[in-house]
């Protein structure tokens, strides 16, 4: 069975929530970078001193087990505490949809300057826009026929579910423009099974390596939400997300006698991190009621 750590005595109490984190306002150093801390009240002890700048990290779980909410609240935090910039890529659920349920949360009052939430529908305009510039700038440099063919041949791929799109290299593009011109700090892909869907891999592995290391040379931290199945090791669909990943925030549920949500933080590198499961449960926000353990023995 799973039971609680001093359940009647808990002082280690983790919430997700708009208030103030307890943690000192402060910039740590790590290899003489900066860290991103979560200002969730009572987690960050656990990762002293805090992510290091330009991590690109997995949040992983199944559905039901709030990653979303998790780092929205993250990002949230951030923006509202320490000026910083987010930019949010939501590839499954709308920015309204987004909104209200975060909202529900208590994480309102966005300052859209600050926070940025690009959903797949705008995304999708955007780009295809952009698209369209381009087949335009091209047409007026070629012959009137040659023109038509390509404007109609255009017109045919608006039509498709990718309308002509390539989604990996455009979204970093949009990064890269929002961290350039917009001083976007923190990043969000939700999810990068929704990247896999809308993207066409040639290589995956060789893209995905190539896709973390962009992260990383524009100097962001982000993080990236993978959805698995229950109960299941395996992370991402490439098989190689976890090696190239600087950290991992798992997220999942614990069947026992009444389910429990947990957070765990099974890796960050570059430094020395708690590895317990934290049980939580939505009451006025996430809340962590305290360190599980197993007692369960094998047969």
């Amino acid at each position: 069975m799973l039971a609680y750590n001093n359940l009647n005595n808990i002082t280690n109490i983790i919430i997700f929530t708009t208030k103030i984190s307890k943690v000192e306002e402060r910039i740590v150093l790590v290899d003489d970078g900066r860290v991103v801390l979560t200002h969730i009240e009572g987690f960050d002890q656990y990762l002293e001193p805090g992510i290091p700048w330009g991590s690109v990290c997995l949040v992983v779980g199944g559905p039901g087990t709030l990653k979303t909410t998790f780092t929205f609240s993250l990002l949230y935090n951030n923006v509202k505490l320490k000026n910083l910039k987010g930019l949010y890529i939501s590839l499954e659920q709308s920015k309204e949809s987004l909104l209200t349920n975060m909202a529900k949360l208590g994480l309102d009052e966005i300052n859209n300057e600050s926070l940025e939430i690009a959903d797949y529908g705008t995304l999708r305009l955007m780009l295809k826009k952009a698209l369209e510039k381009s087949k335009k700038d091209l047409s007026t440099q070629l012959k009137p026929g040659e023109a038509k063919g390509l404007i109609d041949s255009s017109n045919q791929n608006m039509e498709d579910s990718k309308v002509g799109i390539n989604w990996l290299d455009d979204i970093q593009k949009l990064i890269r423009d929002r961290v350039e011109f917009g001083d976007v700090n923190l990043v969000v892909l939700d999810s990068l099974n929704g990247l896999y869907a809308l993207a066409e891999f040639t290589n995956a592995r060789k893209e995905l390596f190539h896709f973390f290391g962009f992260l990383r040379a524009i100097n962001v931290t982000s993080f990236l939400i993978v959805e698995s199945l229950a109960n299941s090791q395996k992370i991402g669909e490439c098989g190689v997300e976890h090696f190239l990943s600087d950290g991992i925030f798992e997220l999942g549920i614990i069947e026992d006698r009444e389910p429990m949500r947990y957070i765990q933080v099974k890796k960050i590198r570059g430094i020395a991190h708690d590895m317990n499961k934290y049980a939580f449960k939505v009451e006025n926000g996430m809340r962590v009621w305290g360190k599980l353990i197993d007692t369960r023995r094998p047969s």
